[in-house]
């Protein structure tokens, strides 16, 4: 997608702007504007002559030319304006005109600005323009160069995708193959918007096994949770020999929910990986500590740790067609998402030495 190249001209700063306006801009790019930018009608020219998005939407902008419209006139023009993906990525309609939006130079561009509900064809739009910011500096979870985790609203609703390199570079995706991918769990996208991206480098973690780039997840986590989560989540080993024990049980939570798997120790057990699918729900662990499970898991004074399930809910959409590690992974979280605040439970150290 070509960009388009303005002549120069006055750019309005934040005092410029009405304060709703700025509120509605600060929910979609948070703290990342550099300048607010007007569009006079040469802009607008050039911009219809792209021929790249809607030309009913650029020439109902052009027909105002920048200037305040009349106000029976400024629902249609924003309805144009926002049914059209290209002008949706790059610009914003408000207070009556047509806005371009810079953002500081090491910010990727939010796609989503509303929150209606948008297709299969939105969420492609997405991928596609996330590869080309990302084709210089390239992420790939089986090298462990960088996981790249992008926090999405959906229906009120946070969650995180998952996306490695070698899925995102593909040309040729439709809407029915990112569906059906077998790599990938999700949900229907319904007012789906971009809420904010996190990003941690990978070169740290040392995945033995390579779990970690299996299967991109649509996990149920909020933005606290996952903070949390990513905080102290580095891993040091994934092997029945060498089992994880970190000072705390939470970092190894998120490559629990990332491969569906409970990492478990038991006095006289070798059995230390066991598949959720195994675990019938509400069946109680018996282990002297259950690592890799989040506190909210861990009963107080007991050793045991009850497997809860939640319904499907959004999730019943989810594949069929492969061994559901996502749903797996779900069943084994809390419906009381707010337990995940509550501070970690340590691995005790009775544990540690045993192991040692």
């Amino acid at each position: 997608m070509d960009i388009i190249t303005p002549p120069s001209k006055t750019r309005f700063r934040v005092g410029n702007v009405s304060s709703t306006m700025m509120d509605e801009l600060r929910k979609i790019y948070g703290n990342n504007i550099k300048d607010i930018v007007t569009l006079d009608e040469e802009e607008l020219k050039v911009l219809n002559e792209k021929g790249q998005h809607s030309r009913a939407a650029v020439q109902a902008i052009f027909r105002v030319g920048g200037r305040i419209a009349p106000v029976s006139y400024l629902g249609y023009l924003r309805d144009e304006v926002m049914s059209d993906s290209y002008l949706r990525t790059n610009y914003y309609f408000g207070n009556g005109k047509l806005w371009r939006i810079i953002l500081n130079s090491n910010t990727i561009q939010p796609v989503f600005r509303a929150a209606e509900a948008l297709g299969p064809n939105d969420l492609m739009d997405t991928m596609h323009r996330i590869a080309e910011a990302d084709r210089r500096r390239p992420f790939d979870l089986r090298r462990g160069k960088l996981l790249r985790i992008y926090i999405f609203r959906i229906s009120n609703e946070e969650y995180i995708f998952l996306l490695s390199w070698p899925l995102l570079i593909d040309k040729h995706w439709t809407p029915h193959n990112l569906f059906h991918h077998p790599m990938i769990t999700y949900s229907i996208m319904e007012e789906f918007s971009v809420a904010e991206t996190v990003t941690m480098e990978g070169n740290e973690l040392d995945y033995n096994v390579g779990l970690l780039s299996e299967t991109p997840l649509l996990l149920s986590l909020n933005k606290t949770q996952i903070r949390s989560l990513l905080d102290s989540c580095w891993v040091s080993s994934y092997q029945k020999n060498d089992v994880i024990l970190n000072e705390n049980v939470n970092q190894t939570a998120l490559l629990v929910l990332l491969t569906g798997r409970v990492a478990r120790y038991s006095k006289g057990d070798d059995e230390w990986m066991k598949p959720l699918d195994e675990v019938e729900e509400g069946q109680l662990l018996n282990p002297q500590a259950v690592l890799g499970v989040p506190s909210s898991f861990l009963l107080e004074a007991s050793e045991e740790c009850q497997i809860l399930h939640i319904p499907r809910m959004q999730f019943k959409h989810l594949l069929q067609n492969h061994n559901d590690v996502g749903w797996q992974a779900f069943k084994a979280v809390t419906r009381e998402l707010d337990h995940y605040q509550k501070s970690w439970t340590k691995v005790p150290e009775e544990v540690k030495n045993e192991i040692e």
